[in-house]
């Protein structure tokens, strides 16, 4: 005979989503006069945030809207309270990783209330929070929640006051690529010392425009190295090339050579006239670094296959 295992699975399938919906304490009503107390509120000893916060999409448009999260009041067994009061909702930037958290600026915030009834299946709590249309955009698109809950007066006459953090990141809206380079940018042209020192050798004239250090951010964390602008104009009626592969900071007895991945020059075959800009990227600088520093920001073959060194004594 032929046995259907379906049905079986069905049952299995039950008892694994009602297993997954909510943590492992019971449910205790403390409305119900069976109970030791009668006073939900009172019984309140911890408030967890439930599995992992999420974004939701709740219009036609593909970005998120806001964020979901169920919260689960719990009594000191463990056991799950519907309780009633006051939650505050506070969404911070990630500055870390999705699983070491580390707390940035405060983005976002709400404030809600809810009852007794608004607990749902096996006394779960999802409170849906909107994105302001105002709310800021994050450089790492990670946010942390941390949720303040409040109960209700108790019987007693006072408040209860739990404060607790997702494990988890949630997504948040985030700067596209392109804003993000522009935004470190912009910081580090508010803070970079402008120099305006220029070499005339051979066939080259080369300024140094400004300097200072410049951070932004490489696979998801910030890196802070020394920037030095650079402007070189071909003087020549022939094209020529500027290399600045070898350049070198030194300061004292210590030499921090140039990075390649990082510097952003290009001065091969620069036609006559022509003034090409970038940067060269120095690593290693340490930030208190200060006095006169010798920079070294390339060559270039003069007269005669003679190479022309273009070095620049700096004030930092």
């Amino acid at each position: 005979m032929k046995v259907s295992y379906f049905p079986f699975i069905l049952v299995l399938l039950a008892v694994l989503l009602v297993s997954g919906c909510t943590s492992s304490g019971n449910v205790v009503k403390y409305a119900d006069s069976n109970s030791q107390s009668t006073d939900s509120a009172e019984a309140v000893k911890s408030v967890d945030i439930f599995g992992i916060p999420t974004a939701k999409n709740w219009d036609a448009d593909p970005e998120d809207d806001g964020i979901e999260i169920t919260i689960e009041p719990k009594d000191m067994n463990g056991n799950l309270v519907e309780a009633a009061g006051t939650v505050e909702v506070s969404l911070y930037e990630n500055t870390g990783t999705v699983l070491e958290q580390k707390r940035g600026v405060k983005i976002a915030a709400w404030a809600l209330t809810i009852t007794e009834d608004d607990y749902g299946f096996m006394s779960s709590n999802d409170l849906r929070m909107e994105f302001p249309n105002n709310m800021p955009k994050s450089l790492y698109g990670s946010g942390i929640i941390v949720v303040k809950f409040t109960t209700k007066q108790t019987e007693s006459g006072g408040y209860q006051i739990f404060e607790t953090e997702g494990d988890w990141g949630v997504s948040i809206p985030q700067y596209t690529e392109e804003e993000i380079n522009q935004i470190y940018e912009n910081r580090y042209l508010e803070s970079a010392k402008n120099i305006g020192q220029t070499k005339t050798l051979g066939s080259f004239e080369v300024t140094i425009v400004r300097v200072g250090y410049f951070t932004r951010l490489y696979l998801g964390e910030e890196k802070t190295d020394f920037r030095v602008d650079i402007k070189v104009k071909n003087r020549l009626d022939m094209e020529n090339s500027f290399y600045t592969m070898g350049a070198a900071l030194i300061a004292g007895e210590k030499q921090y050579d140039s990075s390649l991945f990082d510097s952003h020059f290009d001065g091969t075959n620069i036609y006559p006239g022509v003034v090409k800009e970038g940067y060269i990227v120095f690593e290693g600088v340490p930030k208190n670094l200060k006095g006169q520093v010798n920079i070294i920001v390339g060559k270039a073959f003069g007269y005669n296959y003679n190479t022309d060194t273009f070095g620049f004594m700096v004030d930092l």
